[in-house]
């Protein structure tokens, strides 16, 4: 037997005027999962929104999972970006067993061409879940380059 895997992705980029506007839609099929996602956002001047919304099917067990994002960064000179986003996850979409979520605030420092400093702070929500630990709210300092 073959393998039956697949993937595929359409979007679209339009621009009207000062406006920028993506969308977009995504599917892949891997074994027995399979991801659909839809994603887009908008850019206006120094102010940026995405969007991405992913149900998925066996990706975690058997179950039918759920993941959204959303994220704002505004730019108020060049080389550094604050940044808002939030982040939702839940592993079994049919039972009311739990979620998690997320919300980050941070800035990106662009120092070089390839270099970049990030400071967040990132917050949890937990609805539904016991854990046997509570989870702590995270600071991160990343230092990030690529080539």
């Amino acid at each position: 037997s073959g393998m039956d895997n697949y993937s595929a992705t359409i979007n679209s980029i339009m621009k009207v005027d000062d406006l920028n506007l993506l969308s977009g839609f995504s599917f892949l099929k891997e074994l027995s999962a399979q991801s659909m996602s839809f994603y887009g956002g908008f850019s206006i001047e120094k102010l940026t929104m995405l969007f991405e919304v992913d149900k998925t099917k066996n990706w975690i067990e058997d179950f039918d999972s759920f993941a959204s994002m959303m994220k704002f960064v505004y730019k108020p000179v060049q080389g550094i970006h604050l940044l808002a986003k939030y982040d939702f996850f839940d592993r079994n979409y049919d039972l009311l067993d739990g979620d998690l979520a997320r919300i980050t605030f941070g800035v990106e420092f662009y120092l070089l061409n390839m270099l970049e400093l990030d400071f967040q702070f990132r917050q949890y929500e937990t609805n539904n879940i016991n854990l046997n630990y509570k989870i702590d709210d995270e600071y991160l300092i990343q230092l990030h380059t690529w080539f």
